[in-house]
């Protein structure tokens, strides 16, 4: 199967990481797990963009991750300095699908290509919401979706 490597420039928000020794499996490649938690940053940086500060979650409505999937497409060694990209394929109701790259910093070389489903759900009903208006509109601005 071939997976189609989206350009580095379609993800305008983008965090820096750092491998860390802790990162390495036996084989002193980044362990598949890990790929996960530097998703789980790209994705932190990505919702600081659309809605800065606590805003989101002291307004009672969280993002929950519903669904998360990786393709590594290469291995990374330690030292690396990495760029996780993030950016909004689609945007439901109440749900918002993301992809994200994992990238060499030099060279732009792709590790891995992800996938996430964020469900916004408000804390004190247990249950999905619509997306916030403010926060829908930050991430049509930004990604155009």
């Amino acid at each position: 199967m071939a997976i189609e490597i989206p350009s580095n420039e379609l993800f305008k928000v983008q965090v820096a990481l750092e491998v860390r020794w802790s990162d390495l499996d036996a084989l002193g490649h980044v362990n598949n797990a890990r790929y996960f938690g530097y998703f789980e940053q790209g994705r932190i940086g990505y919702l600081e963009r659309v809605a800065p500060g606590r805003k989101l979650v002291e307004s009672g409505v969280a993002p929950l991750l519903a669904h998360t999937e990786c393709d590594f497409l290469a291995p990374i060694e330690h030292p690396a300095s990495l760029l996780v990209g993030t950016r909004a394929l689609r945007v439901g109701s109440s749900s918002v699908e993301l992809q994200q790259t994992v990238r060499g910093r030099e060279g732009g070389r792709v590790h891995a290509i992800g996938r996430a489903v964020l469900v916004f759900f408000d804390l004190a009903a247990g249950a999905a919401v619509a997306i916030p208006q403010p926060l829908r509109e930050a991430v049509r601005l930004l990604d155009g979706v």
